[in-house]
């Protein structure tokens, strides 16, 4: 999974952070610009406008590369597909078409649907 550098406006946007190594956080700016995370154990940290964790606070140093710096998740999209039994070869085979729900796929039961199962994809943003 390839992570996205932190924009401010994009989380701002509704985009869904976390730290450099991936880990899910919660992220709240302050009304005087002050970025601060929390991690699952509780544990705060602040950060720069470009997301990077601030080491010490009182001195406003960092280091190069931090685990906490900022970053957001990727687009994930998430879709359905069904799976069928083929007559002429002894595995299963999948439909060509992705479903928006579980419901609509299982609706299209063609002949020989023997399971409905989610299927996840990373998309790309289209560059303008």
């Amino acid at each position: 999974m390839k992570l996205k550098n932190w924009d401010i406006e994009a989380f701002k946007a509704g985009a869904k952070p976390c730290y450099a190594n991936g880990d899910p956080c919660d992220v709240h700016i302050w009304s005087n610009g002050l970025i601060e995370s929390m991690d699952d154990n509780w544990f705060k940290y602040t950060h720069f406008s470009n997301g990077k964790c601030i080491i010490d606070p009182f001195l406003g140093c960092h280091i190069a590369e931090c685990d906490r710096d900022l970053k957001l998740m990727p687009n994930i999209k998430t879709g359905w597909v069904n799976i069928y039994k083929d007559e002429f070869t002894p595995r299963p085979v999948t439909g060509t078409v992705i479903f928006d729900s579980t419901e609509v796929a299982k609706n299209k039961d063609w002949i020989g649907r023997i399971a409905t199962i989610p299927i996840e994809w990373e998309e790309e943003e289209e560059e303008e």
